[in-house]
């Protein structure tokens, strides 16, 4: 803990009993409605500050693209970028997209959204888009009052992007005083907000999202009606032009920045401190209101103010103190080197002229700082592919750059791009290139939506091991130019092969199984085995691993290596049967050739995450108990020509139509699991777009990172 006299100043101070005080409030405002919060990130800036105040999965509003970034990658990915887009820029959200953001634009005209539709047809993304409404002639936006241009917007954008609602900004509400002309205002930005979505919605187009947003409207409004989303962001920290509004008082501010005292003027009544503009800027918003705080209100080190001591003016790294003009109060006794504590007139200006913040208790003790970053360029890859350039991605490199985390989001992905048409997958081939057991497989495809097109080339040589000490099983990913078909980048897949086909795991157990879920057999403890246990514990609280294998001493060096898992038992045992009969999740990851156990003793409700098979012939699961089950895959049709369900397909048992794809229960088109006492089995055959996003998500962060090898091709 520091206290504030051992700070270097000049340095933002937070009061965090403040801070959180002002958000519980907003929260509480609208806690017992239907309308969501999305709180505008742009002052704070800083992942601490956010992720102390909201939960990741909190909608967020931004201003800038870096912000998108910075918050995305935090956990933040529900956002909305409430500033009119630039064309010049889609390409950069197109990509934060990709990254796994849930990123929302707004545009008022015309050009930009046909820019946008345009972009999306090209790229396959829909990116979701609001058209910004000008309740009160303050800044950009259409009138609500303007139905014709109105609907000609939202019918542009529907040919390629998402129309996604109307968005407005009562800004003329920060040049009010008066309780009763900010409710007017409220209720204005409400009712405007209405005719516009309802102008859309009378001309057939889609408005599911109405929002509002600024800090004086936000506390003002009394009625919510048709308003689902309100947005206010400068409430978190307040500042001097919202007291001076009366959405707060100077109690309220929790922003304010430390600064020493470095000179007297006693014949001109001044004291000198080393704040200027470019501590804490050269807003002077409250000059035209009741009280001109001039460039800042001045308090003693606990934030009390003193009386009428104002920043009377600033230069670049000097401040004026001086009792406020026209007061009788009296300059008091500051001696070089005391510290005092400047409230801002705009706390967004403020903050954007410093890089953390100091965070201190009701004691005024600094107890945490929490970084805060400035500026508006992405951190976006370079272009493999461009100009005869191909990325080479090693082993090394791969493994640096992958993680579960990574994998899920690509899989994810991929399992809604499959559901929704937005992807393309082509023949698989496979072939035997030397003997029965040596196999080749070629899966190839196109996620149109991502503009992501390459394919995956397996091999198992089984006879690597212990001939030459080399894996028998090996993986490379190519990916394409969406554009020119040159090839982008080769990877090396083995290890991301793993990843990816245990997020797949994970990715439908999350979906399907009993959230209570806590005891998981594994069948099988080859290779892949101990990337699906790992998985299946991300996403259900297991508390016991059953492991059953035909070579008991793989089965013996898997739970070896779990002993890192909080779990609280990893048991083997050697009847396949009983371990069965004791799971409430099943993987099965083997090459069988028939089935591993039989219907009779699986229990009811378990989910069963069938990962073996992948070609013609393969089978682990009984076909009775198949039958009965609830049925899902990542791609149905060839799940019924190479994977698990081939048999029962085939047999005329089950039918195609009757397997559903993954992708649909993520996206809420099916309602998976249906109760506690069904079976569900997800059927993993394996396919290339799963491969193609992970593998370009690895691209990006090896670009990114310089980890990419790149030659001329």
């Amino acid at each position: 803990m520091q206290s504030l006299l051992d700070v270097q100043t000049p340095c933002l101070v937070v009061d965090r009993k403040r801070l959180t005080g002002n958000v519980h409030r907003l929260q509480k405002r609208f806690a017992n409605t239907e309308v969501k919060l999305r709180p505008h990130l742009k002052t704070i800036k800083s992942i601490e500050a956010a992720r102390f105040l909201f939960d990741p999965g909190q909608p967020a509003t931004v201003s800038t693209l870096k912000e998108a970034q910075v918050f995305g990658q935090a956990g933040f990915t529900d956002l909305l970028y409430a500033v009119a887009i630039s064309p010049a820029k889609l390409d950069q959200v197109s990509f934060l997209r990709r990254s796994g953001i849930d990123l929302k634009i707004i545009t008022d005209n015309i050009a930009a959204a046909e820019a946008i539709a345009a972009h999306c047809r090209e790229t396959g993304d829909a990116i979701p888009t609001l058209i910004e409404l000008d309740v009160d002639r303050h800044r950009g936006g259409v009138s609500p009052d303007r139905p014709t241009e109105l609907v000609t917007i939202g019918a542009a954008l529907t040919h390629g992007a998402r129309l996604e609602g109307v968005l407005t900004h009562a800004g003329e509400s920060y040049n009010l005083s008066d309780e009763g002309a900010l409710k007017q205002a409220a209720e204005g930005e409400r009712s405007g907000a209405l005719r516009g979505a309802n102008s859309l919605r009378r001309a057939g187009l889609p408005c599911p999202i109405v929002s509002i947003g600024s800090t004086p409207t936000a506390f003002s409004l009394e009625c919510v009606d048709g308003v689902n989303e309100v947005r206010a962001g400068v409430y978190m920290f307040f500042d001097l032009v919202q007291a001076g509004i009366g959405v707060c008082s100077i109690d309220d501010i929790a922003l304010s920045v430390l600064a020493t005292v470095i000179g007297r003027q006693t014949d001109k009544g001044w004291i000198l401190v080393d704040c200027g503009w470019t501590a804490i800027s050269s807003d002077c918003g409250t000059a035209c209101q009741a009280t001109n705080q001039h460039m800042g209100l001045v308090c003693d080190l606990t934030g009390r103010p003193f009386g009428d001591l104002v920043l009377l003016h600033v230069n670049q790294e000097h401040g004026v103190i001086a009792v406020r003009p026209g007061s009788q109060g009296q300059l008091p006794d500051l001696p070089v080197g005391s510290r005092v504590r400047i409230l801002p007139n705009h706390a967004c200006a403020t903050a954007a002229q410093h890089d953390k913040y100091q965070i201190v208790d009701e004691s005024s003790d600094v107890v945490e700082v929490w970084p805060r970053f400035n500026g508006w360029e992405i951190d976006m890859p370079l272009v493999a592919g461009s100009k005869g350039e191909l990325a080479v991605i090693g082993g090394e490199a791969v493994r640096t750059a992958a993680s579960r985390e990574l994998a899920s989001s690509g899989v994810r992905d991929a399992f809604r791009a499959i559901a929704d048409g937005n992807a393309t997958l082509f023949p698989v081939v496979t072939a035997t290139v030397r003997a029965p057991e040596t196999a080749l497989a070629i899966k190839s495809g196109v996620n149109v939506r991502d503009g992501i097109v390459g394919l995956k080339v397996g091999t198992y040589w089984p006879d690597n091991a212990h001939r030459f000490d080399i894996p028998n099983h090996h993986s490379t990913t190519v990916l394409l130019d969406n554009e020119t078909g040159a090839t982008r980048a080769i990877i090396n897949a083995r290890d991301l092969n793993g990843l990816r086909t245990a997020a797949a795991n994970a990715v439908a157990t999350k979906a399907l199984a009993r959230p209570d879920a806590e005891v998981l057999t594994i069948l099988g403890a080859g290779h892949q085995a101990g990337y699906e246990v790992r998985a299946v514990c991300d996403v259900r609280p297991i508390k016991k691993i059953i492991l059953w294998a035909r070579a008991r001493q793989q089965a013996e060096a898997l739970a070896s290596s779990l002993t890192d898992l909080t779990v609280d038992q990893i048991v083997i045992v050697d009847d396949v049967n009983d371990a069965v009969s004791q799971a409430d999740i099943i993987t099965t990851v083997t090459t069988a050739r028939s089935a591993l156990f039989t219907g009779a003793n699986t229990p009811p409700g378990v989910h069963i995450s069938a990962m073996g098979a992948d070609s013609e012939g393969k089978q682990e699961l009984d076909c009775a108990l198949v039958k009965t089950a609830m049925l899902f895959a990542d791609a149905p049709a060839q799940s019924a020509t190479i994977g698990e369900f081939q048999h029962v397909v085939q047999s005329g048992m089950v039918s195609v139509d009757s397997i559903v794809p993954i992708g649909k229960v993520l996206t809420g088109e099916h309602p998976g699991r249906t109760s506690e006492h069904e079976i569900t089995i997800f059927d993993s055959s394996g396919v290339a777009i799963q491969d193609l996003n992970v593998a370009q998500r690895v691209l990006d962060e090896c670009l990114k990172n310089g980890r990419a090898k790149t030659v001329l091709f």
